[in-house]
């Protein structure tokens, strides 16, 4: 009897333990589903919004309607702004930004530039222009006019071409062998010689500026002036303290070394109004009393 009882017990455990299992398999069940659905919902919602986002996106109204510019001046009315009318009426969110950037300074007055959408139909470029620094005089012919056997360029501070075989302002100053390197230090010096339309400045040597007169003002005689590799300045003015005495000598072609802090060398070819042996000799320079030929 007892063992009938202990069996028919060990039944009831058996069956309350299925009955507990099948419980909590029902219930990860459930769990399992309700994350299923939610996820799908959630998936769905999120598939409708990017559709309806999309849609959005290519309406009418993020069409470009205007390009506004900014830091025009040497480019305003040029090409470079009917190069990009074409972007008008175009989607925002569709434009390559980047190629537009690429176009833009693809033109070699365009320094940097900046291109922005402006929602919701507006596009914004702010140019960077290049400012025209001097004039590159190539393949100088000395025994004649400067620059009469070359072409010109007008370049900017860095080197950049920015035009080709014009003529151009004399406010610029005129140049010969450029040199990138060089030309920051002797920049201030060549404003200063801008207004002087018979010299060209020679960047070639780097321990040596020189400056060449071209003789076409006034008939003035041809001449090399050496100013070495700094005070180009101080030496210029030093040069302007003797250059009334080169023409008072009758010089038909002369060259001054003024790399030296005391002295200013001339050699050079006489004209026949005042024939000498044509062998160097030191200037005066005023304050500095006279100093023996050498």
């Amino acid at each position: 009897m007892g063992y009938a009882i202990s069996r028919t017990k060990k039944r009831r455990v058996v069956r309350r333990r299925r009955e507990n299992r099948r419980k909590i398999f029902l219930k990860k069940l459930v769990v399992i589903g309700e994350s299923v659905c939610l996820s799908f919902l959630l998936g769905l919602g999120f598939f409708v919004f990017y559709v309806g986002v999309r849609q959005g996106m290519r309406s009418p109204v993020f069409n470009v309607k205007e390009i506004r510019w900014s830091g025009l001046h040497h480019l305003k009315g040029s090409g470079i702004t009917k190069g990009l009318e074409s972007l008008t009426g175009k989607n925002l969110f569709q434009l390559d930004l980047g190629g537009v950037r690429k176009k833009l300074l693809s033109d070699p007055w365009v320094k940097s530039v900046s291109v922005r959408k402006v929602f919701p139909d507006h596009l914004s470029i702010m140019i960077v222009e290049r400012r025209p620094a001097l004039v590159e005089y190539a393949g100088v012919d000395f025994s004649g006019a400067a620059g009469s056997s070359g072409k010109t360029a007008l370049l900017d501070e860095e080197g950049v071409v920015l035009a080709e075989g014009g003529v151009y302002s004399e406010e610029f100053p005129r140049v010969i062998r450029f040199n990138r390197e060089r030309f920051p230090n002797a920049a201030v010096l060549a404003r200063i010689l801008a207004s002087r339309t018979d010299v060209l400045m020679d960047l070639s040597n780097p321990e040596d500026l020189l400056i060449h007169f071209t003789g076409e003002d006034h008939g003035e005689p041809k001449g090399v002036l050496h100013l070495g590799k700094r005070d180009y300045q101080a030496r210029w003015l030093r040069y302007l303290e003797i250059e009334n005495d080169l023409r008072n000598r009758g010089l038909s072609s002369w060259e001054v070394d003024l790399r030296f802090s005391d002295k200013a060398i001339v050699k050079g070819g006489f004209s026949p109004k005042n024939i000498s042996t044509g062998r160097p000799s030191v200037l005066p320079l005023r304050g500095r009393g006279k100093r023996r030929a050498t």
